[in-house]
């Protein structure tokens, strides 16, 4: 059973909501233990954890708890393919764009993360840039910080937080040149919207289960091609994001801070 959060974003009059439904799969035995360890490390992320950013984004497990077994059973599906080197194991999970036909295959525009295990401990997780279009990297970090004070409620199978964060500027949202750019040519498109599809790529052998296909859709304001909304449902998680300008004489809500960069949770956390 999944959890369903509403995040209301003011920055620079502008509001985001993003929108999002995590599947929460059965907690039991050893793996509940180890979850809730990293979610109190979570809780101290600069002792625990480490970002490092160059071609890809690395999370870095600096006390690293969970096994290779561990992340097999939260993805729900063995890694695309893995690689062995000495004591470093690698899985990769990778998400195959799908295309409508042959002429648009121009390019590698499949979205990869890395599981990096040493001693069989997860120690590293990198995620391909071209993923932040998707699901823009200020949340993601941010997203990350908080699930340390997150509940975990083993008998009912779910996982609640709040989200409360003063963001300093604003996020970056890509438009639709930024997109192709770095996603390819959509699958399909209908008017201002694009639509991109993926397929879990599964290694030889894997059993024969029915083919599961993920979505992104993206809106794009047909004069300026800068963004208006965007959603996806990539490895069962939903993602939806929409950009509204906020009028200038709009009134303040009682809640809100003199200051526009402020950043609020609305919504039920189960």
């Amino acid at each position: 059973m999944g959890c369903l959060v509403e995040f209301c974003i003011k920055i620079r009059k502008v509001v985001l909501y993003l929108c999002l439904a995590c599947c929460i799969a059965a907690l039991s035995g050893c793996v509940y233990l180890r979850l809730n360890q990293v979610k109190r490390q979570l809780a101290q992320f600069d002792e625990y954890f480490e970002l490092v950013e160059n071609d890809d984004f690395y999370l870095i497990f600096k006390k690293p708890v969970l096994y290779s077994r561990d992340i097999a059973w939260m993805m729900k599906s063995v890694p695309s393919s893995q690689e062995k080197q000495d004591q470093n194991l690698t899985y990769n999970y990778i998400l195959e764009k799908q295309y409508s036909s042959e002429k648009d295959k121009t390019g590698n525009y499949d979205l990869t993360i890395k599981f990096i295990f040493t001693d069989d401990r997860l120690s590293k997780v990198m995620l391909e840039k071209r993923i932040f279009v998707i699901f823009p990297k200020t949340f993601f970090i941010e997203l990350l910080r908080t699930l340390g004070g997150a509940t975990v409620d083993k008998r009912q199978r779910k996982v609640s937080w709040q989200f409360e964060h003063k963001l300093e500027k604003e996020p970056h949202i890509p438009d639709i040149n930024e997109v192709q750019r770095l996603l390819g040519s959509p699958y399909s498109q209908k008017d201002n919207i694009y639509t991109y599809k993926y397929l879990p790529k599964k290694p030889p052998s894997a059993d024969n289960e029915q083919e599961k296909y993920y979505i992104a859709d993206f809106t794009f304001d047909k004069e300026s091609g800068k963004m208006l909304k965007g959603s996806s449902d990539l490895y069962g998680s939903k993602i939806e994001l929409s950009f509204v300008a906020i009028p200038a004489n709009e009134p303040k809500s009682p809640t809100s801070s003199e200051d526009t960069n402020d950043t609020q949770l609305v919504g039920p956390e189960s």
